[in-house]
């Protein structure tokens, strides 16, 4: 067995998998609230979104609206009073505090067909919900709701919730937005406007910008994505808002990433709207016993860190998990925070973590993000864990898992 004493284990560094807020220059960031501590993820409770969720219905079947280009030109200000009401404030609580956030209504309907709307739905960033154990929600005329969730996609970054009216508080006040119909025609210079809640305090507020590019590929912390550019200004607490054209006030993209540096301005993006459809549309089909999910879709969930044993050049490093998502593949198999890996195999393919380099935690990533993964292989890690005075190796096998967020 290989054995390290702990007293002398050291963490000297971490490597998101997930999406995280960073603040450091020339890096894609989420623009969720600044402020907030930390979004990352639920390792050590495992309930932490149990308050959240709460099952409203066996199934959901509700319609939503989609139209297509015009050539036809709007007055913006007619155009603004029609979609605002749309977008919402969100702030949800987590272990760590508050973060802010934004959310597009995208139905209001009358589940119990007595004549009243009585739930919205709305979409948002799954990093402005992750973690929650409560979220609030507020309309554009400062009115609270709680909010439930329905499922949420951390690969898209997608996530659905709802509120429900109450006595003192209808949902009158508010619209639902409708989908472009193809994000795929729009044209770069369309004019449109961002819609949210920068620093978590200017809810409803308004940015006009035009597309930059259209389908710009994008590593977001570690994460591929295919996305919308706009130059519309977009700061933390957008996260979630809308992306709208201007012409007919379609509902275009979901705002998720600004460009974090002092040396470049304009550089936003936001979640097609075919995308964010198509993520909307399996999180609500599948919403019934459990949350909504997007069928096939993993997540091993798992962050990594270096570490050392010795001092000086006696020094040994070594690959740890630093953070670990409850509802990963990897926590799922058995593995915790603090866990040292050794070597990890995934089907035919074997990862061995036997020499460390500066490189070692991009290549591991590299390795996790293979195209081609499904759920069902097989996954073996080498892994060793702290027990009494020492690290014992063990072996983890299990196998790639469907993810279900909370």
């Amino acid at each position: 067995m290989n054995r390290i004493k702990k007293a002398a284990l050291c963490v000297i560094a971490a490597v998101t998998l997930s999406f995280t807020a960073v603040s450091c220059g020339n890096v894609f960031v989420n623009s969720a609230d600044s402020a907030r501590t930390n979004e990352s993820s639920n390792a050590g409770n495992e309930n932490s979104s149990s308050e959240f969720y709460e099952k409203v219905a066996d199934k959901i079947d509700i319609s939503v609206s989609v139209i297509g280009a015009s050539d036809e030109q709007s007055d913006l200000v007619t155009t603004l009073e029609r979609i605002r009401p749309s977008v919402v404030e969100i702030y949800s609580t987590t272990s760590k505090g508050v973060s802010s956030g934004s959310g597009v209504v995208i139905n209001l309907s009358d589940t119990d067909d007595n004549g009243v709307t009585d739930t919205g739905f709305i979409v948002t960033c799954h990093h402005v919900i992750d973690g929650a154990t409560s979220t609030t929600v507020k309309s554009i005329e400062g009115v609270e709701y709680s909010a439930r969730l329905i499922g949420s996609d951390p690969k898209s970054d997608i996530a659905v919730i709802c509120i429900n009216s109450s006595i003192n508080k209808p949902l009158t006040e508010l619209s639902a937005a409708s989908w472009y119909e193809d994000s795929d025609k729009l044209k770069v210079g369309m004019d449109v406007v961002a819609i949210g809640n920068p620093l978590g305090i200017l809810g409803g507020t308004v940015s006009k910008g035009i597309i930059s590019s259209i389908n710009r590929d994008v590593l977001v912390e570690g994460k591929s994505m295919s996305l919308l550019q706009t130059d519309a200004a977009i700061n933390g607490g957008n996260s979630g808002g809308g992306l709208f054209d201007v012409n007919t006030g379609a509902l275009i993209g979901i705002v998720n990433v600004g460009y974090a540096s002092y040396t470049a301005e304009g550089l936003n993006f936001a979640i097609p709207s075919n995308v964010a459809f198509d993520i909307e549309t399996q999180l609500l089909k599948t919403y019934g016993e459990t949350k909504g999910y997007i069928a096939g879709n993993y997540d091993f969930g798992v962050e990594f860190g270096l570490a050392y044993s010795g001092f000086g050049f006696s020094s040994k490093y070594y690959v740890t998990i630093s953070e670990i998502d409850v509802y990963g593949t990897f926590y799922k198999g058995g593995l915790r925070s603090g866990d040292l890996i050794y070597s990890i195999q995934i089907g035919d393919e074997i990862f061995s973590l036997s020499s460390i380099s500066s490189n070692t935690i991009t290549k591991l990533d590299a390795f996790l993000a293979k195209a081609g993964y499904k759920i069902g292989d097989k996954v073996t890690v080498s892994y060793g864990r702290y027990e009494v005075n020492s690290y014992v190796t063990h072996n983890a096998e299990f196998e790639i898992a469907q993810y279900i967020y909370g």
